[in-house]
């Protein structure tokens, strides 16, 4: 028996410090946790004939009812409906918010969450709209700019209020392509300050650089777009673009606030 514990003391030596290390990584991954977005219906930028009856907002854990909140607004920053969001008795990740939305036009989703596992606050946006849609505008385009060692350039299309394709262009110091990209993100900052930001990834282009076709904007005025590359075996690096983007038809001109 002696000679067994013997064996097995450097095993439990060896094992403490990676159970110990095993521990702290799952408490602190429960300690940066959120109640971050999941998914939704409708999903952010989709394009419904008609106008949805109900938001549903799931998340990756579950919020605190009393102090998460869901609202809806119209192009002109203006909320729509009036009934508070409320949790779904069978799934506790989920809030649900009654809707009665005017008619066709893009809606910005503003959701707000205290996590009812550990109290941390979460926010941000998305988009849906409800058909028929305009799709005119003369489309906003800028020069490459420096983002680290590359040169990065953007461009929208038709560059307003509705379903916008943004493309960027990525080269190094020779004006080639690099091979090395891995992932070309978005960071989008509306004019409302308080929706907070949301990350989209623009898929490598068939046609060359990179394009998030069908992103829905759905406030006028000037967004703030960083963008964020990726390459293998190097730092990120990123450059900021200040957006103007126009009013539907027949809504006023004024920028969100």
């Amino acid at each position: 028996m002696t000679q067994i514990r013997k064996l097995l003391r450097p095993m439990r030596l060896l094992l403490a410090p990676l159970l110990a290390a095993g521990l702290f990584m799952g408490m602190l991954a429960q300690a940066s946790a959120h109640a971050s977005y999941q998914r939704s219906d409708p999903a952010p930028d989709s394009v419904l004939d008609t106008p949805p009856a109900q938001l549903h907002v799931w998340f990756v854990e579950a919020p605190d009812p009393k102090q998460s909140t869901l609202t809806v607004y119209d192009a002109s920053h203006q909320p729509v409906g009036s009934a508070a969001a409320t949790p779904d008795p069978s799934d506790s990740t989920e809030l649900t918010l009654p809707l009665a939305l005017p008619g066709p036009g893009v809606y910005t989703v503003l959701w707000q969450t205290v996590s009812a596992v550990d109290g941390d606050s979460a926010h941000g946006f998305f988009s849906f709209a409800v058909g028929p849609l305009s799709t005119g505008g003369p489309g906003v385009s800028f020069d490459p700019q420096p983002a680290g060692d590359l040169q990065v350039g953007l461009s929208l299309a038709p560059g307003a209020v509705g379903a916008n394709t943004v493309r960027v262009q990525v080269a190094d110091a020779t004006g080639a392509a690099p091979a090395t990209v891995q992932r070309v993100m978005l960071r989008l900052h509306p004019p409302a300050q308080e929706l907070g930001e949301r990350e989209v990834i623009a898929p490598a282009d068939p046609a060359g650089g990179f394009a998030a076709p069908g992103l829905l904007l759905g406030l006028p005025g000037t967004w703030t777009i960083e963008v964020r590359v990726r390459r293998a075996g190097q730092d990120d690096v990123s450059t900021q673009f200040s957006v103007p983007i126009a009013a539907p038809p027949g809504a006023p001109a004024t920028p969100a606030q």
